[in-house]
């Protein structure tokens, strides 16, 4: 049988060489068949009532009468050959043999299950240590691992003979165990997203501070330039009025601003506790602006906003160049204000990436304690 990229076999065998004596007994086979013979080639096990064996160039095909009807199971030639990515709708078993407890049956467990795969581990306990300095041990080493497996929440099932091969086709992994397996790695990626966000704002201010986009510097300079602040003809309206009126328009309903708080709702969305990201888009980008805005406010503070009934490009030049007046270097104060809100020169450490990351960090102790 042909097995394309994207297997989807019921059963995925994995695991050590204990893997091959369970592929015998399903064919009931003591002797005929090595176990080097099965390791050399795929190793299919279908379900026929009549027990037989094919070999073939590449595969060993072992019909049985102990799976379930119309399904099959399939071991690879080595266990690094399949990835989680191109497997589906599949249960991968997991065989081992004395030792137990070895580090590469935990870390290919971990590997499959960390990719929401069901996954139960099957320890092949056979009478094949004779002579062993285990056997003076009061704890049967197999017991023991099978209790550590089981306490550290994953599938475990113990078998030393042929009549308990229906215990692993018939095996199934209970729905709230798959959920729950499923949130805990939706949120092991979650808390990666959080450590690793800087390094995606990053990527956001790159953008956004090339030509033309928001915090470029020909878009800043239409922020506190003459022409952005006097384009507003209103009358009686207030410098600080112009200015917060200029930076909304260019700054919070930017392309480039909806693009950064799409992003972080995205980020926000876990299985665990979901987010309607409409309401999470809004609340982030209102305070965000409120905590510009706050800031902003500081820079016109002892009476320093004037109030004209018509604004020209003469006067405000006028007020803004006076260096006995309150509002002298303004533009460079509010840019200066930009810069450091948003971290143009600090990705890391700035307003935006605080915001956004106390935030996440809430959101994640709170669907900790949900899983608790």
């Amino acid at each position: 049988m042909d097995i394309c990229n994207n297997i989807m076999s019921p059963w995925l065998i994995m695991g050590d060489e204990t893997k091959y004596i369970f592929a015998k007994w399903c064919g009931d086979i003591i002797d005929g068949i090595t176990n080097e013979q099965l390791r050399s080639k795929e190793v299919f096990i279908y379900y026929d009532l009549l027990t037989h064996v094919e070999i073939g160039k590449d595969s060993i095909s072992i019909y049985s009468n102990k799976l379930i009807p119309g399904s099959y199971a399939y071991i690879p030639t080595r266990n690094d050959i399949y990835t989680p990515s191109n497997v589906h709708s599949t249960t991968i078993l997991v065989f081992e043999g004395f030792p137990f407890g070895k580090d590469t049956t935990k870390n290919l467990t971990e590997n499959w299950r960390s990719s929401n795969h069901s996954v139960l581990n099957i320890l092949m306990d056979l009478p094949i240590r004779q002579g062993s300095t285990d056997l003076q041990l009061s704890i049967n080493p197999a017991e023991e691992i099978e209790k550590e497996y089981i306490d550290n929440g994953l599938a475990t099932l113990r078998i030393n003979e042929m009549s308990d091969i229906a215990d692993v086709f018939y095996w199934h992994e209970d729905i709230i165990t798959h959920w729950k397996l499923k949130a805990e790695n939706e949120l092991k990626l979650f808390r990666s997203k959080i450590d690793e966000y800087s390094f995606e704002y990053f990527d956001w201010i790159v953008d956004t501070t090339d030509t033309a986009h928001m915090l470029s510097t020909k878009e800043l300079y239409k922020i506190s330039s003459l022409a952005g602040v006097c384009k507003m003809k209103e009358k009686n309206v207030s410098i600080q009025q112009r200015y917060r009126q200029t930076i909304e328009q260019l700054i919070f309903e930017s392309a480039d601003f909806e693009l950064l708080l799409h992003s972080f709702s995205q980020i926000c969305q876990c299985i665990v506790w979901p987010m309607d990201s409409e309401k999470l888009h809004e609340k982030a980008k209102k305070e965000l602006k409120k905590a510009f805005f706050v800031e902003m406010d500081k820079l016109f503070e002892n009476d320093a906003d004037i109030s004209v009934s018509l604004l020209t490009e003469d006067l405000f030049e006028e007020i803004i160049t006076d260096k006995t007046g309150k509002l002298y270097g303004i533009n460079e104060r509010i840019n200066e204000l930009i810069s450091n809100f948003f971290g143009i020169s600090n990705h890391e450490s700035n307003t935006v990436v605080q915001f956004f990351t106390e935030f996440m960090e809430a959101y994640f102790r709170k669907m900790e304690d949900l899983l608790a």
